[in-house]
């Protein structure tokens, strides 16, 4: 436990310190600028002014962070967000950076930067406790940076980040228990991508129920040999309906994200993101390989910013490849649906939007491939962080050249 938590601690400061460092050196000291806020969407004129990127359209957590100053919809910023009502459906981190603000304007901006980096160390924490588990050594956690959630939560504090984590949880935590319970409903109200998981967990237990109801069948086709199996301790002693009892509890799990959507979120204007999806799987992913980008950048940097392009995609038919490797996995398949329904373009576009939102299925793929040593599911990740991270090399230089001068 103790080396768990000196990694996530680790984890949280090795992210604040790149984030101070990037901040005072690229963006004038100013850390509204890691909402990457653009000046084409007007800003409520009862809030400071944040930092804003010019002829820009913005990023996500510049919506995340209006709702974190009105989580409730009363001041009416949801006119200063591009969909409220999808956003709002992932109320998780701007809810709890508002909490942790006690609602004061003035600390909500620094209670969501530390409520993303809570979730780095929570990351990777349970991450640190899953390698110990698998025999691995505790700062294997600090893996969890790598994830490509990670790295662009720290660039643009989009809430998957907190996704990610609590899908490591999901892994480190005993099923049933309070605490995994709790990452469970957390994860719903994180993002969509938590009532899949919730939905793996269900069938998951009822698949195991199935499977022990059928050994007992089995043992009773023999009735003669049922006590002998029973006093030898062969037969599970194992109380039948209770993985149908653990499967009704964790569908429960979804019911306040429900009632948020339901009660709340759904009397504000906007759409619910099902335009994303397509009934023909792959169909976002073959698309995006048959049109390449074109990037408004010197020759040399635009082209390789192509190549990446096509090295982290590739990451994404390694990870399917994978996917049938482990297919025992229900998670798996659940967090497989966005890469194979998400037919928008705009998700495909670019790695730091099929990297970050599906985080959970490249993370969950890499934890599952390293329980089993099949070691080609690091892969996908790797792929897609060489992509990232020629992004995030103008940064890195700004940070360079004012530590050198």
């Amino acid at each position: 436990m103790r080396a768990s938590l000196y990694v996530g601690l680790l984890a949280a400061a090795l992210g604040l310190a790149f984030q101070s460092l990037t901040v005072h050196y690229n963006y004038g000291g100013d850390w509204t600028a890691l909402f990457c806020v653009g000046d084409r969407f007007p800003q409520p004129p009862d809030l400071p002014k944040p930092y804003q990127f010019r002829g820009s359209f913005g990023y996500d957590a510049q919506g995340y962070r209006l709702i974190a100053h009105d989580p409730f919809a009363t001041r009416g910023f949801d006119r200063f967000i591009d969909d409220p009502r999808y956003r709002y459906s992932r109320i998780l981190v701007p809810l709890l950076a508002w909490t942790f603000a006690l609602g004061n304007d003035r600390w909500i901006d620094a209670a969501y930067i530390l409520t993303v980096s809570g979730f780095i160390f929570a990351g990777a924490f349970w991450l640190s406790k899953v390698s110990r588990r698998f025999g691995f050594p505790a700062w294997w956690g600090l893996l969890f940076l790598l994830a490509p959630a990670t790295l662009i939560g720290l660039d643009r504090l989009t809430v998957d980040v907190a996704m990610a984590a609590l899908c490591v949880a999901f892994v480190a935590l005993r099923p049933g228990s309070a605490g995994w319970l709790t990452a469970l409903a957390a994860a719903a109200l994180c993002r969509e991508t938590g009532f899949l998981l919730i939905a793996a967990a269900c069938t998951s237990f009822l698949w195991e129920r199935s499977a022990l109801w059928g050994k007992l069948q089995l043992a009773r086709s023999f009735s003669s040999a049922v006590p002998t199996f029973q006093q030898s301790g062969q037969l599970p002693q194992f109380p039948y309906p209770s993985p149908v009892r653990l499967a009704l509890l964790t569908a429960s799990t979804a019911l306040p994200a429900l009632a948020w959507m339901t009660l709340f979120a759904s009397h504000l204007r906007g759409t619910t993101g099902g335009s994303l999806s397509s009934p023909v799987p792959l169909s976002g992913f073959v698309a995006r390989l048959s049109h390449p980008l074109t990037y408004p950048l010197p020759a040399v940097i635009a082209a390789t910013t192509q190549v990446l392009d096509y090295v982290a995609l590739a990451g994404v038919l390694i990870a399917l490849a994978c996917l049938w490797r482990l297919r025992a996995r229900p998670e798996l398949w659940a967090c497989a649906i966005p890469v194979l329904f998400v037919g928008f373009s705009g998700v495909w576009n670019e790695v730091y939007a099929f990297g970050r939102t599906m985080t959970p299925f490249w993370l969950l793929i890499a934890i599952r491939g390293a329980e089993t040593r099949l070691w080609v599911a690091l892969v996908p990740i790797a792929l897609m962080d060489l992509r990232i991270g020629w992004q995030l090399g103008g940064q890195v230089w700004g940070i360079v050249k004012g530590l050198v001068t």
